[in-house]
């Protein structure tokens, strides 16, 4: 009967461990197509993302340009300006030189009005 006992207990156990077998076989062929699946989930987010990057860049290239174009026209405005006022400046400062020749001129001829008449 302990030999029958053990026969059974022996045969119980090997029909476990087919039971394991099969459970893990089971359980492997769902991570191989788990891991197919996220291989592919993998590839269509990547497409994806080189696909939002590309466009990114896109908009950023167009972005930079605009910038580029305003700043352009900005230190365009800023030379003419620039350019203008040494103009000005110039021209006040030729003003200047002739103003105060005009001063010396009157200076002078207060000062031969002042004099009197009979005297050289």
């Amino acid at each position: 009967m302990s030999d029958d006992l053990s026969l059974a207990v022996l045969i119980e156990i090997r029909d476990g461990i087919r039971a394991t077998n099969q459970r893990v076989d089971v359980t492997n062929s769902k991570l191989e197509q788990l891991g197919f699946d996220l291989r592919g989930e993998i590839a269509q987010t990547r497409d994806e993302l080189r696909g939002e990057i590309a466009q990114l860049g896109t908009h950023l290239r167009g972005e930079i340009l605009a910038v580029e174009l305003r700043n352009a026209t900005r230190v365009t405005e800023q030379t003419a300006a620039t350019r203008d006022l040494y103009t000005l400046l110039n021209d006040r400062l030729d003003l200047r030189d002739r103003v105060t020749q005009v001063e010396l001129d009157v200076a002078e001829i207060k000062s031969t009005l002042k004099k009197p008449r009979g005297s050289s």
